[in-house]
């Protein structure tokens, strides 16, 4: 149960980190 958790909440922080570089570098860019 704690792993399930844990794996879900590590793929939600890189799927967050993702959307943020690519917004990041978009601004960069534009």
């Amino acid at each position: 149960m704690a792993l399930a958790v844990s794996v879900t909440l590590t793929t939600y922080i890189i799927a967050g980190l993702f959307v943020w570089l690519n917004g990041w570098t978009k601004k960069v860019v534009a």
